[in-house]
């Protein structure tokens, strides 16, 4: 990629890229090697990764701050749950007093026992 950058800089610029291919290689490496032209140099120079390697710099530049976030998030989460679960157990012991207070009258004494 550096020397074809380089080329395209020399000229000012190219419309076409032509290989030549001598079939002096192996079949298959030959095809290996227009498979990664076509997947990584092709797509470089048509622009087709910008948007996608300006995410890929915005996420590396902003890692720090989206885990921090993600964190802060998750600790929120758990407190809440743990907040809840809180809330249930308090609910809970207090229906068993309650519980408890009706089946004693007033006085202090089991219901029924008179």
């Amino acid at each position: 990629m550096e020397l074809i950058e380089r080329l395209e800089k020399k000229s000012g610029g190219f419309g076409a890229f032509l290989q030549l291919a001598h079939n002096w290689a192996d079949f298959e490496a030959t095809k290996k090697s227009y498979e990664l032209v076509a997947r990584h140099v092709t797509p470089r120079f048509r622009g087709a990764n910008r948007a996608r390697e300006a995410s890929l710099a915005f996420a590396g530049d902003g890692a720090a701050r989206f885990m921090g976030d993600a964190m802060a998030a998750a600790t929120a989460m758990i407190q809440k749950h743990a907040d809840e679960e809180a809330q249930k157990t308090r609910t809970r012991s207090g229906s068993r007093r309650l519980v408890a207070r009706l089946r004693l009258g007033v006085s202090g004494r089991f219901l029924g026992t008179d």
